[in-house]
């Protein structure tokens, strides 16, 4: 939450950017998805990937 809220904060300075989460255990496979819930309506768009390459391909994908 601490993250979030430091996103929402400084959102003039940050501006739109992509964020992507690796996360190949299940434990963050359940957080992440909830972190992404929690920016959604911000600056952050962010991706949640069980595996590099697939965030790497996302990230070079054009922002929305």
């Amino acid at each position: 939450m601490q993250i979030v809220t430091f996103v929402e904060e400084h959102t003039g300075r940050i501006g739109h950017k992509k964020l992507a989460m690796v996360t190949p255990m299940p434990l963050a496979s359940a957080v992440a998805p909830q972190f992404r819930a929690l920016t959604a309506c911000g600056p952050l768009e962010v991706g949640v990937f069980r595996n590099r390459q697939d965030a790497r391909a996302w990230l070079q994908q054009p922002a929305l």
